[in-house]
């Protein structure tokens, strides 16, 4: 992430907050061309997809996403994911 912004959240709550503290400053962020992949590991699964939104503002963010999901007895306990920061740079200024 860009300097000024977090690397890493951890546990349901902290990421919870930056998704809604996110939220406020934006229209919804849309997500298309999605692909979800299996992999050999029966609990990870990587998806790769394209989002967008209009900041509130009027800047519009388009994204590119690589997500890692590791998914234990139906529960989420891991989710890893990468963009272009310089994308999030763009829309908000930094």
């Amino acid at each position: 992430m860009p300097p000024g912004l977090p690397n890493e959240f951890a546990g349901k709550e902290a990421a919870q907050s930056a998704l809604n503290a996110s939220a406020a400053g934006r229209a919804p962020l849309v997500f298309h061309d999605k692909v979800i992949l299996r992999t050999e590991d029966p609990e990870l699964i990587v998806v790769t997809a394209r989002a967008e939104t209009t900041m509130a503002d009027g800047t519009p963010y388009r994204n590119s996403y690589v997500i890692f999901v590791r998914i234990r007895d139906g529960v989420v306990i891991e989710h890893t994911e990468y963009l272009n920061p310089l994308a999030v740079m763009a829309a908000t200024g930094l």
